[in-house]
């Protein structure tokens, strides 16, 4: 039986791109290349691809949400220019925390493996 962590310990170990049990194996090879298992305590990280894939896309719409909303509450007094960095600014967010929120998504497998499978 695994041993049971707190949920916020995990989504740390999660967003530091950290195994979820150990919290020293790391999560990546390389930027987004997940590794199977960790080089430390051997657990697997990618059971079900589904379980993450719909973390990630509910993840993609709550951070395009908001930047709608954020489109919506301003106004540049350069409307191209807003729309350009808007863009740029959306872009780089949802690409760049890629690889910090499919590790959160990790961290919340393993705690609903641990905690609500027995």
């Amino acid at each position: 039986m695994e041993k049971k962590l707190g949920i916020l310990l995990l989504l740390w170990r999660g967003m530091k791109k950290r195994c979820p049990r150990c919290g020293k194996g790391k999560l990546y090879e390389a930027w987004y290349r997940l590794q199977k298992n960790c080089s430390q305590c051997g657990y697997l990280y990618y059971r079900d691809p589904i379980d993450i894939l719909s973390f990630m896309y509910m993840s993609t719409a709550l951070l395009t949400g908001l930047f709608i909303l954020l489109m919506f509450s301003l106004t540049p007094s350069n409307l191209a220019l807003g729309r350009v960095l808007i863009g740029i600014l959306g872009f780089f967010t949802i690409v760049g925390t890629l690889p910090q929120r499919k590790g959160i998504a990790i961290a919340i497998e393993y705690w609903t493996r641990t905690h609500l499978e027995e």
